[in-house]
């Protein structure tokens, strides 16, 4: 193998070469060769050296520095010749071989080819010199990649040699710097030692200081705690004394815990006292506060409204028994109040929403008016058209200071009259002095004709009246009679006024010269006109009017004796005017009832605020679809519609679908920061129970709450939020209760705690409220220990349950109860419709009372007409009752022993199965057998004792006196009246007795209250103190914190530069 150098780099390496011949030849560049027996032509490629074929060029590491630029070598191989020595023959003839398809001499052969050949040859010599250039390429790396591996290798060694140097220093320096870290580590651990003892002895002192804060809050808390549950007994005992007042159908009611009534006045026992000459910003509570401060119960007047009048005033309506209402207006009459003289007035009692009294003026005034002297004339005209013309024209003239009256001439009717002309006029109401040359100027005609006049002399005409009138009415009646119109009037009336003692006597008057001619005056009529002693009105809306306006005229056309009573409608745009007016009382009221049933209209069920709008459009809705009309009260929350009966009943139908479509509507409501989290441990919960799980949406991030229902949904979300914002609500935490609730028997959710220690469920209490108007069961009290508790409801509790429309009927289901269960001292108003009530005298003691609503008169003990000046039992025989006694007897003896009649109430009493015992809805206890009255306790054993057990025959065998019985029950019934006229007597003192107690224990308690909140204001005040001590110890204590803190991080920060420091002293060496 032969070396062959290459020139051009700076180190210089040998590349071993191949020897010429056989391997020289392979390596030679190929030939093309003709193939005669194919005709193909076969190219051999170009091939390296075995050496450089096999050898594998390093890569070129990449952070080697370029090679530097070798010269390509020229490197001589024997036997080859490159294409550029060869010369190509200039042949001129071409080659038979080639022509004929291949040469087998190919380049050699010394004819002419084709130029497809030559450029062949060109192509191939191409070829070759790239592939040269690419293995010179191919060389030049590999040297490169070999001077990169050999300097990588001396790189490698330098940073061995580095590394063992770096690993001697870093060896040195590691047992430097343990020796220096352990005795940083001593320094650090006596350091840490001391800290750690400051440390310790400061959290002891810290300990220390919250276990005593810890003591003072749970003081704090057990105070606040305590504070709470004295609030919270409070508010239960206030609540459970708490009493209201209404006025129920007429009567005012006072309701005190579980709905029962304590105190009862009847319309027949009130009166209205009028306060005036009130300031213009008096409040309910100030005008309330005038009459306590006098020391009058406040549950024994009720105050009806407050109006404004003119003279910047207000004037105040108080309702009370007629006996106290007198007996105020004699003692506050006149009391001074903010620099103004009160004003007191007694008048009757009007129930609210009925019709009101019209202050009627001068009712006991009579004016008479009647023709004052006068003549007529007759004026003749050519024709009939001239005649006509002039009626238009003088008719209702001024002739002579006088306004007369023209009209044609016409003949008097069945006579003949000679002088009668049809083209003449007559003049009417002419002055007596008048002379036919006035009638001549005044008319146009000459042809005039006087005809008789009536007159008379005007001053003997007036004492004549004047003297009629004496002689009809009572001596001293006649007050003043004044003339206030003369004859030269221009009507030509003369009119007087006569003012009478009283309306009775003017009546007296009134009929006597009503429709009657007297000669005194010319033979005149004397027209009288007497205003109505009674007058009542109400205003009510036109579109009310329009429904019920077929009523109306069937209520107007009832009236029989209009001179008795008049119903007069007036409209008025918007509204309507109804006025009631008469003199006879009994048929006014009975009248005035009818109208005020007429305005009350029916009462639908259910309600929802957005009825109550002004711009509603389903109200008028209603109104033109069915013809009725829908009125809402959005204070009282109720319904009502006015119509015919089928007009109605479709209105009815459209309300209830619009407060379903309605109920279904969402509410929703932001909630306050405070209410929060009451909603999310407790209010949730009980609106699900309440209304339903589906009904709620809550969410807590934009603080506002969504439910779905009617007008009692609201009511409950109201209340929940209501006892949120109470900050001593007390609200017992479900987990803690150990009860069950006392309705379902059941483990209770949402509970509600009652003043009695007993929890109810909030869905039981919310349904036992709500069904408790179908039971009649009062007062409502607690059903724990097996309904054996009793305590009663507070008003409050059920106020919460209850939207207010339920509540005003859980009232009036009340006080009905009241009345059904006291039959022996409440009585209901004998005329028809009328809802007032009266209280019972004792019998046989003629008591007249009068209805404030219909007027009737009655009589308390007999509950029959007043009959002044009778007692009962010679009104009875006055009435002749015995042939009705005898009538219902004949009747009773008819039914076969059925029916009999209570010994106590003469209620009738139809027994249909069971035993002996029956109980009258008077509260008597009888014995059907016997008819004797006995208590609950001792009647079993008189029917076992008396008739050998509870039942037995139901006729009695020996016929029964009905009349001697009626007697007997008579007197027992009057000794049992007298008994409870005592009772009540006795009744009413020990009233008055623990009235007196209660005022003072009021007082009593009043001044224990403001102790109280003396002491817990001055509580509230240490606690303050105490909390502004706490807080400037926490102050401080943070301070110091603060301050111990920032000197550690100062420590922490300069520590590194002191080590720093500390190692460029000990050490000395520098590391290259």
């Amino acid at each position: 193998m032969s070396h062959v150098r290459i020139s051009g780099s700076q180190n210089t390496s040998s590349i071993p070469t191949p020897k010429p011949g056989a391997d020289a030849q392979r390596n030679r560049p190929p030939r093309q060769r003709h193939n005669q027996r194919s005709g193909k032509q076969k190219q051999e490629q170009l091939v390296d050296p075995p050496q450089l074929q096999n050898a594998e060029l390093p890569p070129a590491p990449p952070s080697a520095p370029p090679l530097p630029q070798i010269a390509a070598p020229v490197i001589s191989i024997p036997g080859n010749k490159s294409s550029s020595d060869r010369t190509p023959h200039k042949r001129k003839s071409a080659c038979r071989a080639w022509k004929a398809g291949a040469c087998p001499r190919g380049s050699n052969c010394p004819y002419r080819h084709d130029v497809q050949i030559e450029q062949e040859a060109a192509r191939q010599a191409r070829i070759k010199e790239q592939e040269e250039q690419e293995r010179q390429a191919r060389l030049r790396e590999q040297e490169a990649a070999r001077q990169a591996k050999i300097k990588e290798q001396e790189e490698e060694e330098r940073q061995a040699r580095l590394r063992e140097q770096e690993a001697a220093r870093q060896a040195r320096m590691k047992k430097q710097e343990e020796a220096r870290q352990a005795r940083l580590r001593e320094q650090k651990a006596a350091r840490q030692a001391k800290i750690k003892a400051q440390e310790e002895a400061r959290q002891a002192r810290l300990r220390e200081q919250e276990a005593a804060r810890q003591a003072r809050i749970k003081e704090q808390e057990a105070a606040r705690e305590a504070q709470r549950q004295a609030h919270v007994a409070q508010l239960a005992k206030e609540d459970a004394a708490k009493v209201i007042q209404r006025i129920v159908l007429g009567s005012i009611i006072t309701f005190r815990a579980g709905l029962s009534i304590s105190n009862l006045i009847t319309g027949f026992e009130s009166c209205t006292v009028r306060v005036k000459n009130l300031p213009l910003d008096a409040s309910e509570e100030e005008v309330c506060a005038i009459f306590t401060q006098q020391g009058i119960d406040a549950g024994s007047f009720q105050i009806a409204g407050m109006k404004r009048v003119p003279g910047e005033k207000q004037e105040a309506e108080i309702i009370t028994d007629a006996e106290s209402g007198h007996a105020i207006a004699v003692g506050l009459d006149g009391t001074e109040f903010r620099d103004e003289t009160l004003v007191f007035e007694v008048g009757t009692y009007n129930s609210p929403g009925s019709m009101s009294a019209a202050a009627a003026r001068d009712i006991d005034v009579l004016t008479i008016s009647w023709r004052a002297p006068s003549v007529r004339y007759i004026v003749e005209f050519p024709e009939d058209i001239p005649a006509i013309r002039k009626v238009h024209e003088l008719n209702r003239q001024i002739c002579l200071g006088r306004r007369v009256k023209v009209e044609i001439n016409s003949p008097p009717p069945g006579r003949f009259v000679a002088s009668f002309r049809p083209n003449s006029i007559k003049i009417n109401n002419l002055p007596w002095s008048v002379t036919e040359q006035d009638i001549v100027n005044f008319s146009g005609s000459p042809l005039v004709r006087r005809l008789e006049g009536r007159g008379y002399n005007v001053d003997h005409g007036i004492q004549q009246i004047h003297e009629d009138i004496k002689r009809v009415v009572a001596p001293g009646a006649v007050i003043s009679f004044d003339q206030t119109s003369t004859s030269n009037s221009m009507d030509g009336n003369i009119s007087v006024r006569v003012r009478f003692a009283s309306w009775d006597e003017a009546q007296k008057a009134h009929r006597h010269l009503g429709d009657r001619r007297f000669p005194y005056i010319g033979n005149a009529v004397c027209w009288t006109r007497l205003q109505s002693p009674m007058h009542y009105t109400i205003v009510i809306p036109a579109e009310q009017y329009q429904a019920q306006k077929m009523q109306w005229a069937s209520l107007v056309e009832s009236i029989k004796d209009k001179k008795a009573c008049t119903l007069n409608i007036q409209e008025q745009g918007n509204i309507v005017r109804v006025r009631v007016s008469g003199s006879v009382k009994p048929a006014i009221g009975a009248l005035k009832v009818r109208v005020e049933n007429l305005i009350a209209g029916e009462q639908v069920d259910g309600w929802h605020r957005s009825l109550g709008f002004s711009r509603n459009t389903f109200v008028r809705s209603v109104f033109d679809e069915t013809g009725a009309y829908l009125r809402t009260d959005w204070r009282r929350q109720t319904l009502k519609v006015f119509g015919e009966p089928q007009a109605v009943e479709r209105a009815r139908e459209l309300v209830k679908a619009q407060l379903e479509k309605l109920s279904s509507m969402e509410y929703t409501v932001f909630l306050k920061r405070q209410s929060i989290s009451f909603f999310v441990r407790h209010g949730i919960t009980t609106l699900k129970e309440t209304i339903g799980e589906d009904n709620v949406r809550f969410n807590a991030s934009s603080q506002q709450i969504t439910v779905t229902g009617d007008e009692e949904a609201r009511h409950v979300l109201s209340r929940l939020i209501d006892e949120s914002l109470n900050e001593f609500h007390a609200l017992p935490d479900p987990s803690s209760v150990t009860q069950s609730c006392p309705i379902c028997y059941d483990d209770v959710s949402s509970p509600v705690l009652l003043g009695c220690g007993h929890i109810y469920c909030t869905a039981c209490m919310r349904h036992l409220l709500a069904s408790v108007a179908d039971s009649n069961q009062f007062p409502l009290t607690c059903l724990g220990d097996e309904s054996q508790c009793g305590v009663p409801i507070p008003i409050p509790t059920i106020q919460r349950f209850l939207p207010p429309a339920s509540f005003s009927r859980l009232l009036e289901v009340s006080f009905d109860s009241h009345v059904a269960r006291h039959p022996l001292e409440f009585k209901y108003c004998r005329t028809p419709d009328c809802t007032q009530i009266y209280r019972s005298a004792c019998s046989g003691e003629a008591a007249a009372m009068q209805c404030p609503s219909c007027f009737s008169s009655v009589c308390a003990a007999c509950h029959d007409d007043a009959h002044e000046g009778m007692s009962c039992e010679e009104f009875k025989i006055h009435r002749n009752p015995a042939e009705q006694e005898r009538l219902n007897d004949e009747w009773i003896s008819q039914q076969n022993g059925r029916v009999k009649k209570c010994p106590q109430c003469d209620v009738l009493i139809e027994k249909l199965e069971g035993c002996n015992h029956m109980e009258c809805r008077c509260g008597a206890h009888v014995c059907w057998r016997c008819l004797g009255v006995f208590d609950p306790d001792t009647i079993y054993q008189h029917m076992h004792s008396a008739h050998g057990g509870i039942h037995g025959e139901d006729v009695v065998p020996e016929p029964v006196d009905f009349h001697i019985q009626q007697q007997v029950l008579l007197q027992a019934q009057l000794r049992q009246m007298e008994l409870h006229r005592e009772q009540v007597d006795e009744a009413r003192i020990q009233q008055r007795r623990r009235e007196a107690e209660q005022q003072l224990q009021r007082q009593r308690q009043e001044e224990r209250v403001r102790a109280q909140r003396r002491q817990e204001q001055e509580e509230r005040l240490r606690t303050l103190a105490r909390e502004e001590y706490l807080q400037t110890q926490r102050r401080q204590e943070m301070e110091n914190r603060l301050r111990a803190r920032e000197g550690e991080m100062q420590t922490a920060r300069f520590a590194p530069r002191q080590q720093e420091q500390e190692q460029s002293k000990s050490w000395g060496c520098t590391i290259m």
